[in-house]
């Protein structure tokens, strides 16, 4: 059998290093001492409690659930349970009150609000959210920019009511068209060529915006804006 020659022990094929340094791989970060080995890991803890986390809000794609809420934010949370969520920076500094309501803007693109309502004991609560983040969807994959036609057939349309009885009828989708004020008209009358509708479904609590649509404009509407609030009786009529 051929000579090999004397047989190196693991532990012998490492070069020796200096006291207080551990080995990290290779590349550009080389060798660090233990020292700054414990800083690094001290640093990533810090990190991940104080608000750097390492998915944000936005590539997460929340998912939107009628008559409960949108990802971590939930119907009936308080302003300090919503405080501890890692989502869109509001102006939790300076809220605006809207006909007594307490609203959260976001300062990002994504426009999304939240609104509170005063409760008895002084305390103010999630009442509803306006959702305008293009990632986040529903169970039925609706989101902005789905075309109405989608909604639709989603979530139903008039024909999908519920008849209780002779002659009554249980109204459960609310469609709501609304003008654009022209600014260039006297008394600041409508501009019926700039139209917005709204699709509330009452007792599913989600609401859908297609806005504005232009008399001009091509194709089917798509979703503008999406508001979860609490699921309401349908009306009788």
């Amino acid at each position: 059998m051929e000579n090999q020659g004397p047989k190196t022990s693991a532990s012998e094929a490492l070069p020796s290093l200096p006291t207080g340094v551990v080995p990290t791989g290779y590349g550009l970060l080389g060798l660090v001492t233990e020292r700054q080995l414990r800083l690094l890991t001290l640093a990533s803890l810090v990190m991940g409690l104080t608000g750097f986390p390492t998915q944000t809000y936005a590539q997460a794609g929340w998912l939107i659930t009628p008559g409960r809420g949108w990802g971590p934010y939930y119907l009936g949370m308080t302003e300090d349970a919503a405080l501890q969520v890692r989502g869109p920076r509001f102006n939790t500094n300076s809220p605006v009150s809207d006909n007594g309501f307490l609203v959260w803007a976001s300062w990002d693109s994504l426009r999304t609000t939240l609104r509170f309502a005063q409760q008895s004991d002084s305390r103010y609560t999630l009442h509803d959210i306006v959702v305008t983040d293009t990632t986040s969807s529903t169970r039925e994959g609706i989101r902005i920019g789905s075309p109405m036609g989608d909604v639709v057939r989603a979530y139903g349309d008039q024909a999908d009511n519920v008849v209780t009885g002779p002659g009554t009828l249980r109204v459960c989708l609310n469609t709501l068209l609304s003008a654009d004020r022209d600014p260039s008209a006297p008394s600041g009358q409508p501009d019926y060529r700039r139209l917005h509708l709204r699709l509330d479904y009452v007792n599913k609590g989600i609401e859908f915006s297609f806005w504005p649509m232009v008399d001009s404009g091509p194709g089917m509407p798509s979703v503008r804006t999406i508001q979860i609030s609490a699921p309401r009786d349908c009306r009788t009529v």
